[in-house]
């Protein structure tokens, strides 16, 4: 509130009694002192005289306080005082124009008349807010009481503008409540520790009332507070004016909590006070304590967090401890010595980085990634990364944060089952070989190994037999020979331990084995390897070796060799197997009469013919062998005797021998040929074994004697083949005898079991036939329907079959797709449980007539269908449906191709709608528009028809050039059909136009090109400038004007400022002083800087800037000659970019520089002595920079340029100004002035 400034006032009051004294006790309701007195005061003449004649009341004017005086029955201001008059920002005259209702911005007019009329006041004092002239609204107390004037009721108010106070108790009042109502504690104290105020969040806290705390000692509350240090706390808080520390609070209750204390000192109104907010820490000491605990699983846990930078090497902020387990200690990541990126494999760090921009440009925050992780020790493991980007208020993004989990052991099994799936597929269409090929290179893969190889263990356990080696092996590492190769077990080398052990072996260190043999010529150099033999039973089968790894084999290693391993042999065995009976169905299924090529082995398992015929001897007591035709062994020999091996043994008698068993085989009509041995004498027979008539082995039986045969008999026959006879002799007598019928009786047998065999065989060609017809039959219908399955899986629209009751049979992805189902499955189900109609179409019951029109034509029914998709959007589709019929003839299910089209007809309706809008936008746009194709116009719109002066069918029979100048018209032809060709040409250009009527005027063409009706179409407007080119021809002739008569006023400027100089000139040489003179020179000087200005401004071509180069050459070069003294060499020397600068800033350059040059050859070189003076103008960026540097005797060392003396400085501080510029001036070497200043 303003304040008062008291005085002595003298009032004069008259009228009667009772009105002065009311008037008195109001006013010292505000404070005055009033004395009612008789007698005279002041001099009339010093009295303040009013005009208000029925008002003597002009003393209320020098009132701080606005007074009104309002009349009861009117409402009317009978009197206002200034005071009022300013505070609402009316003047006096305006205020006796309005009603009080005109200002009260809390009561009505109504409520103001009613208050009037009955005299019923609000009371003598009273608050109420009143509106300003410019709409502020005030708040105001007021007292009034009311007094009668001259016979007339009226009411003295005293107004006082209380808007600030009743802020101020506003905001102490917010204040006030957002303390009471804050969460935390809050507390006044005394010096002395006790409590004078505490808000609701304390009392709650702690449980007392308010009344209970309010004077309570701190030390009654904070256990650790006592009488005697509660002192020292205060004495702290005040010398450091405010504190923050944690201490514990006591409850009512007895419950201790932590709490957290901020306090301040306070000295308000000469008292001192200690204000304390305190927060319950109970809530953040146990979430830490959890934070603590999940910190303690987290780092127990296999999952690291990380937390790095968006930037080049993926520098981390923040890692947990247990990154240990890759073998890293948190300090080398956070410190940069490690950074994140030098942890991913190299071979996996382009693509991790690659995928991670690509997700994140796609906006998606959440990813997640696979790859490899190497360790300290150098071990790859592999991890799941759940990376989170963030972003900053722009959208980029700044960190990434995410979650990695070692999946080391999980990939490992994914890529040996991806293995052993790939190895599956492959052998399915390759070799044996090239299957065991395919599995070390596999096997070196998953291991990281350089070498490997395929060794096969025989049925002895003693005999190995190299397979293969991998591709890398013998690629680029061994040369070593080997494949095929058998050799004995124990001739192997260290690798062979897995044999001897019977378990996969580690050889880790390969060089320190002391039972290594080496290695064989051309093998690769052996640092360690992984050898894993393969098991069926108690029996090795195989042996997988990989090797030179170049981390330590592990055995997880051995686990996925083994895996690899395991299943190669299976698919070798089945391999085999496969081979073996594609061999035997190849011979089968040839024709009878093409059999020449039929083999036994093809025809049956020689295993199971080994164990009939081993029956067979054993159950008839005489020996057996099946030949080939030519007598070459098929089988191995059952119950040979001692004697018939003895014989064999010899190259004599194993020529007689098969000579003997390939005449007992050959086909005879009588049954099997009965004979004796060529060699030994003994008796034998044979059977043949044909298939179609073809001879393709021999049965053979025998090796028993009879009593007709004799020692010296077998003595004559064995003579021959060179045995020892005695050995022979001994070995004859240990055959049994048997008669000769019983021999005739098993020879008959091995004649009935041949031809059975011979029937087998015969039968097995004809299955064989059999199952290969129904095999091509079965793959061709395979083929048939693996063919129609793709198609209708790819198929790009729709494909159903369904019941006419609304049931779903079968749908493909396409459908699935358009209805945005996540899966075909998901379609199904959600149809079928329900049906067609009432989960697709949005009208149920239109369903069923399309279904009555499919299922009673013949052919296919073409109709459009609206329906539902997932999300509860619509589709509109083009059907074609036909009924089926099942084998009985009945109909009810019916196929459906349903093609998308609802952007098509929503391209159709947005084209639809799109040439309405243009038709209606043409019609009524004002300015001429037409479409063209070829050399004729095809629309016009009325605009046009206006402009030119033809009606529409009129210029549709013009050539698109008709309508234009013969000036223009070549150009409108050019441009026209070159836009229709397709070629670049200038969108715009203005042209001359001829109308009908032959007026001529001038158009701007705004033309394009689209596609109409499947043509290329060009469009065009035309924008009548006739007016605008008129104008542009008077604005060049009053600009060319202008511009003569500106230079004119230039000239005459540059040679008034001539003469100027002039008379100074012959004004100076009236005088003799030559300080007189040289004020003259300066004089001069500035003006001819002036003058050349102008001379420049009005010889250049552009009247707005000059040529600051050439300007200041010519400068420099007349200073020159002004200042020009004998014996003294001045060098000036001039460095200046051509810039073109405005009159505004080439004047003060050249005054600046003027100035300088003089003060450089008045006092650098004042002595006569001579020197050099460099001037430079460069601009940067905006900013100029003009230096005038001497090599003088430099400035005096009180010299302060920001406060110049001389006259010539002073200007050239104002000529700085002038420029909005700064000023620099160093002394080293002489004295350097540069100026700074925007262009």
């Amino acid at each position: 509130m303003q304040e008062r400034r008291w005085q002595k006032m003298y009032l004069i009051l008259e009228g009667e009694d009772q009105d002065p004294k009311a008037l008195q006790q109001l006013l010292k309701d505000h404070g005055y002192t009033v004395s009612l007195r008789s007698g005279a005061g002041p001099e009339a003449a010093a009295r303040t005289e009013t005009a208000e004649e029925n008002l003597p009341l002009a003393f209320l004017a020098h009132f701080i306080d606005g007074i009104i005086v309002v009349d009861v029955e009117t409402v009317g201001v009978k009197y206002a005082n200034k005071a009022f008059a300013d505070m609402l920002g009316y003047s006096l005259e305006e205020v006796h124009r309005h009603k009080v209702w005109d200002w009260d911005a809390v009561w009505s007019r109504e409520e103001i008349e009613e208050m009037s009329a009955t005299r019923n006041w609000p009371g003598e004092h009273f608050e109420t807010r009143l509106r300003c002239k410019d709409g502020r609204v005030l708040d105001v107390a007021i007292s009034h009481k009311p007094i009668f004037w001259q016979g007339a009721e009226l009411v003295l108010c005293v107004i006082e503008d209380i808007t600030e106070r009743k802020r101020t108790e506003r905001v102490l009042h917010l204040t006030q409540f957002t303390v009471e109502k804050t969460d935390d504690q809050a507390f006044w104290m005394d010096p002395e520790g006790r409590f004078l105020y505490v808000n609701e969040a304390a009392c709650t806290a702690l449980g007392y009332s308010r009344e209970e705390l309010e004077g309570m000692p701190i030390w009654e509350v904070d256990p650790n507070v006592t009488r005697e240090n509660a002192v020292d706390y205060w004495l702290r808080l005040k010398e450091q004016g405010s504190m923050r520390f944690e201490s514990l609070h006591r409850a009512k209750d007895g419950r201790i909590y932590p709490v957290e204390v901020r306090g301040n000192y306070v000295n308000y109104d000469g008292r001192e006070y200690s204000c304390v907010f305190v927060t319950d820490l109970s809530e953040r000491r146990q979430a830490e304590q959890q934070l603590r605990q999940a910190n303690l699983v987290l780092e127990s846990s296999p999952a690291v967090l990380y937390r790095r930078k968006a930037q080049p090497g993926w520098p981390l902020e923040m890692v947990t401890r247990n990154v240990a387990c890759f073998g890293y200690a948190p300090n080398e990541l956070l410190s940069g010595a490690v950074s994140f990126a030098d942890l991913v494999h190299p071979e996996d760090l382009d693509r991790v980085a690659a995928e991670g921009t690509e997700y994140t440009l796609q906006g998606e925050d959440r990813f997640q990634q696979e790859y490899r992780i190497v360790t300290r020790g150098g071990d790859v493991r592999w991890v799941d990364d759940r990376t989170v980007a963030e972003r900053d208020g722009q959208g980029r993004v700044t960190h990434y944060q995410g979650i990695v989990l070692d999946i080391t052991d999980r990939k490992r099994t994914e890529l040996v089952m991806a293995a052993r799936m790939r190895l599956i597929q492959f052998a399915a269409t390759h070799t044996l070989d090239e299957l065991l090929e395919a599995t070390l290179d596999e096997a070196e893969d998953l291991t990281d190994s350089q070498i490997g190889f395929f060794v096969f263990l025989d049925a002895d356990q003693k005999t190995l037999s190299m397979q293969n080696w991998s591709t890398r092996t013998k690629r680029d590492f061994c040369t070593a020979q080997g494949k095929g190769l058998h050799y004995p077990v124990s001739q192997a080398g260290v690798w062979a331990d897995c044999i001897h052990q019977r378990r996969p072996v580690i050889h880790n260190d390969y060089a320190a084995l002391l039972h290594r043999k080496g290695l064989p010529p051309g093998h690769s150099p052996l640092m360690r390897e992984l050898v894993v033999p393969v098991f069926r039973g108690e029996n090795i089968m195989a042996v997988v070796a990989v090797g030179n790894k170049s981390q330590t084999y592990t055995p997880q290693d051995v686990e996925a060799v083994s895996l690899l391993a395991d299943l190669a042999w299976t698919i070798a065995e089945s391999k085999k197997a496969e081979e073996a009976l594609e061999n035997r169905l190849v011979a089968l299924t040839r024709p009878l009469e093409d059999a020449a090529g039929v083999t036994f082995e093809e025809l049956f398992n020689l295993s199971d013919i080994q164990r009939l015929q081993d029956d067979f001897a054993q159950a008839t007591g005489v020996a057996s062998l099946i030949t080939l035709p030519d007598g070459t062994p098929l089988t191995e020999p059952s119950n040979f005797c001692r004697f018939c091996t003895m014989i064999r043994a010899t190259e004599k008698g194993a020529v007689n021998c098969i000579k003997s068993d390939a005449v007992l085989g050959r086909p005879s009509a009588l049954g099997s040929t009965v004979r004796k041995c060529l060699s030994g004498g003994l008796w034998g027979a044979g059977a043949a074994i044909l298939v179609g008539g073809r001879h393709i082995a021999s049965w053979l039986i025998g090796q028993v004697r009879d009593a007709n045969v004799t020692e010296e008999q077998v003595r004559a026959c064995v003579r021959k083949t060179g045995v020892d006879e005695e050995a022979v002799l001994e070995a004859f007598r240990e055959i049994p005898v048997m008669p000769r019928e019983r021999f005739g009786q098993v020879a008959q047998a091995l004649n009935t079991l041949a031809g059975q065999l011979s029937s087998i065989a015969y039968q097995n060609v004809q299955q064989a036939r059999f199952i290969t017809d129904y095999k091509q039959a079965e793959e061709a219908r395979r083929k048939s329907e693996s063919e129609y399955k793709s198609i209708v899986e790819h198929a790009p629209f729709g494909i159903t079959r369904s019941t006419r009751e609304g049931k779903l049979l079968s749908v493909n992805p396409a459908l699935a797709s358009i209805l945005k189902y996540d899966s075909v499955q998901e379609l199904m189900e959600t149809v079928n449980r329900s049906s067609i109609q009432e989960v697709l179409f949005p009208k149920p019951e239109e369903r069923d007539a399309l279904v009555d029109k499919v299922l009673t034509q013949d052919a296919w029914y073409v109709f459009n269908n609206r329906l539902r998709c997932k999300d509860g959007s619509i589709v509109t589709c083009r059907v074609h449906s036909r009924r089926i019929a099942d084998e009985g003839g009945l109909i009810g299910e019916f196929e459906s191709f349903q093609e998308n089209i609802t952007d098509q007809l929503a391209a159709q309706e947005a084209l639809r709608e799109s040439e309405e809008k243009f038709r209606v936008l043409a019609e009524t746009s004002p300015v001429a528009i037409c479409l063209y194709q070829e050399d004729r116009h095809i629309y016009a719109n009325p605009a046009m028809e206006r402009l030119f002066g033809y009606d529409a069918d009129t210029l549709c029979n013009m050539n698109i050039w008709d309508i234009g100048h013969e000036d223009s018209r070549d150009l409108i032809r050019e441009r026209g059909l070159a836009r229709l060709a397709g070629q670049s040409v200038s969108g715009q250009y203005e042209i001359k136009y001829l109308t009908k009527a032959g007026g001529e005027g001038y158009v701007l063409i705004s033309a394009g090109l689209i596609e109409y009706q499947g043509r290329p179409t060009g469009v065009a407007s035309f924008l009548d400038i006739t007016e605008r080119k008129r104008t542009e021809q008077l604005i060049r002739a009053s600009l060319k004007e202008k511009d003569v008569l500106l230079r004119e006023i230039h000239h005459r400027v540059k040679n008034n400022l001539q003469v100027v100089s002039s008379l100074l000139y012959l004004q100076s040489q009236k005088f003799s002083d030559a300080e007189l003179q040289n004020c003259f020179l300066e004089s001069q000087s500035r003006i001819c800087s002036m003058a050349i200005a102008h001379e420049q401004l009005y010889q250049s071509k552009n009247l707005a800037d000059i040529s600051i180069k050439t300007y200041l050459e010519n400068l420099v070069q007349q200073q020159q000659q002004i200042l020009f003294s004998p014996g003294q060499q001045i060098d000036c020397r001039l460095t200046v970019e051509d810039i073109p600068l405005d009159i505004e800033k080439v004047v003060p350059c050249g005054l600046l520089i003027t100035e300088l040059l003089s003060n450089a050859y008045k006092h650098a070189f004042a002595d006569g002595r001579s020197g050099q003076v460099a001037i430079s103008l460069h601009s940067h960026a905006g900013q100029f920079e003009l230096t005038v540097a001497d090599n003088g005797v430099g400035v005096p060392a009180d010299f302060d340029y920001c406060s110049p003396k001389t006259l010539g400085l002073q200007l050239v501080t104002a000529l700085v100004n002038q420029l909005n510029g700064t000023l620099e001036v160093e002394s080293r070497s002489g004295t350097c002035f540069r100026v700074r200043f925007e262009g």
